[in-house]
């Protein structure tokens, strides 16, 4: 079955979905 694979990219899209809006949040409060 592919439900693995379907999590694994989700997980990892949500990670990086995460790691973009925190970033974006330190960016914004420095300036």
């Amino acid at each position: 079955s592919n439900m693995p694979m379907i999590l694994i990219i989700g997980g990892v899209l949500l990670a990086l979905g995460v790691l973009v809006f925190v970033l974006y949040n330190k960016k914004k409060q420095q300036s």
